[in-house]
């Protein structure tokens, strides 16, 4: 009796490892093991800008500006995917630094806001954007950049014009992946 349990039981794991194996492999529509990422082809092309305090790599005003510009080569139809990392500087109580990485002075949308906040007075961090399907071709990566109002002085109208701050410890990295 006790070896027919052993074998029905060896026999139901098998059934089951193939039944998993059928799933896996042969319908990826189930679900299982059904990629949900994109996967670029090779080669890859990786390009990096730094600049190390003390020197800011880019003095922000209030009105903006596209900060640390990398050159890069598509050299196929390709995604693009940018980090920058950074420290903001001279960012006051009642000021916000606005962050937004662009391909060509085009950018993905809402900025990343960052603020003094208590002891970590000079916010800092690493923003991270892609951009799918670029063409062929020389293109530039950087970071827009501005200065803006947490909250206006009473009374005041519009943007005060003495909002500036600095970025500074920047490295921008940025990947050029073929689309397979």
């Amino acid at each position: 009796m006790r070896r027919l349990g052993i074998a029905r039981n060896a026999a139901a794991a098998a059934l089951g490892a193939i039944i998993t194996l059928f799933a896996v492999v042969a319908l990826p529509g189930i679900g299982i093991g059904d990629p949900t990422v994109s996967h670029g082809g090779s080669p890859s092309d990786v390009y990096m800008g730094t600049e190390p305090a003390p020197e800011p790599c880019a003095r922000v005003p209030a009105d903006g500006m596209t900060a640390f510009p990398q050159e890069i080569e598509v050299r196929v139809t390709s995604h693009v995917t940018a980090y920058f990392t950074f420290e903001w500087s001279g960012l006051d109580a009642r000021e916000v630094g606005l962050l937004n990485i662009v391909l060509d002075d085009v950018g993905p949308g809402p900025n990343y806001e960052f603020t003094p906040m208590g002891s970590r007075a000079n916010p800092n961090g690493t923003v991270t954007w892609s951009f799918p399907n670029v063409q062929p071709g020389m293109h530039t990566v950087g970071v827009y950049a501005a200065v803006d109002d947490v909250d206006p002085l009473p009374g005041g109208t519009g943007q005060d014009s003495d909002l500036f701050a600095a970025l500074e410890n920047c490295a921008l990295t940025v990947f050029v992946i073929p689309v397979a």
